[in-house]
């Protein structure tokens, strides 16, 4: 047996030593992680990092709707993303972002851009700019294509209807119809109207954006031919409804647009909408388009137009914009624009990194708030633990109700000291179980085991591997028994840096091409536990910074494309703390 049979107290947990890091140089990540940080406690993952215009354009349409002033700082800086996007985006050449095929402009990159900027400048430079990119993609019908190859040939598989609503609302912006191009656009709008046939939900959207359309032609929509006879043919689609008159925000926002267009008066689907919209917020104050179980901008933007209008006519005090405001700066960046809205669940693992960084950040404050509020949570994973590590993170967290795990963490820890093949991740984690719960350990034969698994090269594993290697290292670190490996071990972690200052992932006698900040991270950790100052920290500091994403957190490699993580970014953090100068350096 690994666990004596009566807990006693030990010295106290084992912690190497923490420096500061100085916040001044990495505000933006202090930013990004404080932005993971849910009302109720509790962290979520880091919202996606690279600001897009889908959801910029929502955002601030939100904050019209709401009369939520923005942010001078911001706007400007979202200004100047926004033109210069725009501005890639419509070069000759060049990746295009949004879309698989390079050689592919889409018109909806510049209906969210235009919008953008009529919404925060009073420039008019941009509108020939707007006018010249827009009329690009009109067909000699005087309809519009959603797409045009970079010779500048339209792509006509998609959807007309919603690409000449597109251009029409973005040209409407700038007066940049002449009257002959207004006349062929108007003709070839209505007579899709007059043909369109409403079938189902999807036809409703179809029917919308044509009205809207006309409208934004300047049409009088009631004076059109064959208004009566649509009109007719809409109230019998929504009388002869068996189900609720809506399943989503989506579906609500061409049912109200519908009954406006064709003065459809019906306070009762007023009220029921109002209610509907009450039931559908999400916890953090917005909605989804779809209907799934997260904030988006779009679901949002609709709702909070929609609500705004149904509550003047209904003459209901309007929603209060605090939880509005809340989602606006959790997705707001601070190099301009907004993120994507996508939030997972709060989670033990993400709140763990999280509550470690604010650590480095000085967050004391905010840690043992959150830690205090973490027992409330309803829909957590914090007592549901699968694995060692898992267990560990979650009696971390749990300080007030951490006796509710007592069971599991000793039928845990009695399991991983008498496998016959523990991992050494999970004797790691073991051992700060029993540190947190008080047991005493047979450290002599923990440490006979570990020191089995050491290889003639230095490393640990079968076969040796980076993962591993800190592990051991770290267990020997913990026991206060360091020095009872073999020194090789030194030489086996160094082999692993890069001129560049990371360290790669080793498997054997493989090496991954690139150094990458986890491999990194145990690397210099591991030598740091075994006291070995690190070779040219100025270098390696160099490194970490530049894995640091331009709005906050830290990527993996340098070939990083998809969101930094907070586990990554606490890796990055942790790093620039133990690499910093000391005193007087």
């Amino acid at each position: 047996m690994y666990l004596d049979d009566t807990p006693e107290e030990r010295d106290g947990e084992r912690a190497l030593s923490r420096t500061q890091l100085p916040v001044a140089e990495h505000q933006r990540t202090a930013f990004i992680v404080n932005q993971s940080s849910e009302p109720n406690g509790g962290y979520t993952e880091l919202p996606v990092q690279n600001p897009d215009l889908y959801s910029t354009y929502h955002f601030l349409a939100i904050q019209e709707h709401e009369g939520i002033d923005t942010d001078a700082a911001h706007a400007t800086a979202t200004e100047e993303w926004a033109r210069e996007l725009v501005a890639e985006r419509f070069a000759e050449s060049g990746p295009h972002p949004t879309s698989s095929n390079e050689s592919v402009v889409s018109l909806s990159d510049y209906y969210y851009a235009a919008g953008i900027l009529a919404q925060l400048s009073d420039d008019s430079a941009h509108e020939r700019q707007v006018r010249e990119n827009v009329s690009e993609f009109r067909l000699a019908d005087g309809s519009y294509c959603a797409e045009r190859l970079r010779d500048g040939a339209c792509v006509t598989n998609s959807s007309r209807v919603l690409a000449t609503y597109r251009a029409v609302t973005t040209l409407d912006t700038v007066d940049g119809l002449a009257d002959d191009e207004r006349k062929r656009t108007t003709e070839w709008v209505r007579s899709q109207w007059e043909r369109h046939e409403i079938r189902n939900e999807s036809s409703l959207g179809t029917e919308y954006r044509l009205l809207a359309t006309l409208e934004a032609l300047d049409a009088d929509i009631t004076e059109q031919r064959l208004y009566d006879e649509r009109r007719s043919n809409v109230t019998e689609y929504f009388s002869g409804q068996s189900r609720p008159l809506y399943d989503n925000i989506a579906e609500l926002e061409n049912h109200y647009y519908l009954r406006q267009y064709y003065h459809l008066e019906d306070a009762a689907f007023n009220r029921r909408a109002i209610a509907y919209l009450n039931e559908s917020r999400r916890a953090d104050g917005g909605y989804n388009v779809l209907g799934y179980n997260y904030s988006d901008s779009k679901g949002t933007e609709i709702a909070t137009r929609v609500r705004n209008a149904i509550a003047d006519e209904l003459e209901v005090p309007q929603r209060q914009q605090a939880d509005i405001r809340t989602l606006l700066a959790k997705y707001r960046l601070s190099g301009g624009g907004y993120a994507p809205v996508y939030r997972q669940r709060v989670s033990a693992k993400t709140t763990h990194y999280a509550l470690e960084i604010g650590q480095r950040f000085g967050y004391d404050e905010r840690a043992s708030r959150d830690r205090a509020q973490i027992d409330s949570l309803d829909e957590s994973d914090f007592t549901r633990a699968t694995d060692v590590e898992s267990l560990y993170r979650h009696a971390t967290l749990l300080e007030d109700s951490r006796s509710e795990l007592s069971g599991a963490v000793n039928s845990t820890l009695i399991t991983v000291f008498d496998e016959e093949n523990r991992s050494l991740r999970d004797c790691y984690y073991a051992i700060r179980l029993s540190n947190l719960y008080e047991y005493s350990l047979n450290e002599d034969t923990i440490m006979s085991y570990v020191r089995s698994r050491q290889n003639d090269d230095g490393g640990f594993g079968s076969p040796s591997n980076t993962e591993e290697t800190y592990y051991a290292v770290m267990i020997a670190s913990e026991l206060d028994a360091t020095a009872s490996l073999d020194p090789t071990v030194v030489d086996w972690l160094r082999n692993g840096r890069n001129e560049s200052g990371g360290y790669h992932a080793r498997v054997g006698g493989d090496a991954a091409s690139v150094p990458d900040l986890y491999s990194t991270h145990a690397s210099v950790r591991a030598l740091s536990a075994l006291g070995e100052k690190p070779v040219d920290p100025t270098t390696q500091r160099q490194w970490v910074d530049s894995l640091e994403s331009p709005n906050g957190g830290f990527y993996q490699t340098k070939h990083e494309t998809t969101t930094p993580t907070m586990q990554s970014t606490y890796w990055g953090i942790d790093l620039l703390s133990l690499l910093a100068p000391a005193a007087g350096e």
